[in-house]
């Protein structure tokens, strides 16, 4: 099956928070599905921000596939984290 999930927060091992997303996909991965996590590129709760080239960068983290999306940095809760 193909899963799709999207979570504008989903870290990684390599990022940092948030992880739930992660484990989910790569338990998945495991039982045989392929899936793919499209995520913001900036958030507050990661450590390291993915590296982007483009409006988009695809990279794949122990059989997930990520797509991050280019979005501007923000502070605070104001509208530029919308």
């Amino acid at each position: 099956m193909n899963i799709l999930l999207i979570n504008h927060y989903a870290g990684s091992k390599a990022h940092g928070m948030e992880y739930r997303p992660f484990y989910m996909a790569r338990s998945w991965v495991e039982l045989g599905h392929r899936v793919t996590i499209v995520a913001a590129s900036r958030s507050h709760v990661r450590t390291i921000p993915p590296t982007l080239r483009g409006n988009y960068t695809r990279e794949s983290i122990e059989g997930v596939d990520y797509i991050w999306l280019k979005t501007p940095s923000y502070e605070g809760n104001g509208p530029r984290r919308a």
